[in-house]
């Protein structure tokens, strides 16, 4: 024969005979759980302010990843766009010093 466990019983919490543990009805327990019109709208806010965080970050990650691409040459190849510019620059300095000599001409020509 077995015998059934029993429930130690805390005298302080003894309940009438009959109590009903569950009187809590069904609309007291969804309204609830449900949220306030205001938790919505905090809800909303925060969602939010969370997606321009993300979108900020997003452009900033964008900026720096085309800074960096722009830095990432190898330095032989930076090296050799300077020598080409500064060949270019020189190219058109003596170009400029030209005209002038030409200009100069004319105009000691016309007086």
């Amino acid at each position: 024969m077995t015998f059934a466990k029993r429930k130690a019983v805390n005298p302080d919490n003894i309940e009438p005979e009959g109590s009903n543990r569950h009187n809590i009805s069904v609309g007291q327990i969804m309204s609830s759980s449900e949220p306030t019109l205001a938790q919505l709208a905090e809800q909303e806010k925060h969602a939010r302010v969370q997606r321009a965080q993300l979108e900020k970050k997003k452009a900033t990650m964008t900026h720096k990843s085309l800074e960096e691409s722009e830095d990432e040459q190898p330095p032989q190849v930076q090296h050799d766009e300077l020598t080409a510019t500064a060949l270019k620059l020189k190219a058109f300095e003596r170009e400029k010093a030209n005209l002038n000599a030409q200009l100069a001409t004319k105009q000691r020509a016309a007086t």
